[in-house]
């Protein structure tokens, strides 16, 4: 049976998801329909199509990086690290801000047995989300974004601060207490042979 692992279902849902209001104000509408499709392709295993409504789309808006997002996820099912870093790398380029692009980037470079890069763009993530932090006054979404920090020290290599701070959320007494649970016994290692399946 086919199945989508863990990273890459991450992955697609990140970006169909983040930030719909945006899409439905700054980028052409027949480009972000067409990314749509893509995405039901891509759930339904029909990748070669996904890819062709992603070109599609991407021709008629360059500017849609959810496009390129959904296009990681696309390669990543396919195994094609290289063309997801590609697209993981245009989606930063386009959307600075995207702190997940930055974490794809560096678990598909962990991938590709480059950790330097890889950390590089770990860093980079673990930065935007210090400022996530910091200017967000609403607790569930500080949480979140900690929970997140937590998953980039891991990656790291930093397991003794991440354990640090797994027990300073926890208590915050967080509603995403699975996701805690997770973090507990992951490892970096870990997370990457789960990628890999």
């Amino acid at each position: 049976m086919r199945h989508i692992n863990k990273f890459m279902l991450l992955v697609l849902i990140l970006c169909s998801c983040t930030g719909k209001t945006e899409q439905n104000k700054l980028f052409n509408q027949d480009a972000v329909s067409l990314t749509n499709k893509a995405v039901e392709c891509t759930c339904a295993f029909k990748y070669d199509s996904a890819l062709i409504y992603l070109d599609k789309a991407i021709m008629i808006d360059s500017t849609l990086y959810n496009a390129y997002g959904v296009r990681v996820s696309v390669y990543m099912s396919q195994k094609k690290y290289d063309k997801a870093l590609k697209a993981a790398e245009k989606q930063i380029q386009l959307k600075p801000d995207l702190v997940e692009a930055y974490t794809t980037a560096g678990t598909l470079n962990d991938m590709l047995n480059d950790s330097i890069k890889a950390k590089e763009y770990y860093s980079d993530a673990l930065k935007l989300y210090d400022k996530k932090i910091k200017n967000t006054d609403k607790p569930i979404k500080q949480v979140t974004y900690k929970i997140n920090r937590i998953f980039l020290l891991i990656m790291l290599g930093k397991e003794n601060e991440a354990k640090k701070q797994i027990a300073e959320v926890e208590a915050e007494k967080p509603i995403n207490h699975a996701s805690i649970e997770m973090l507990k016994k992951m490892t970096r290692k870990s997370y990457l042979e789960t990628c890999k399946k």
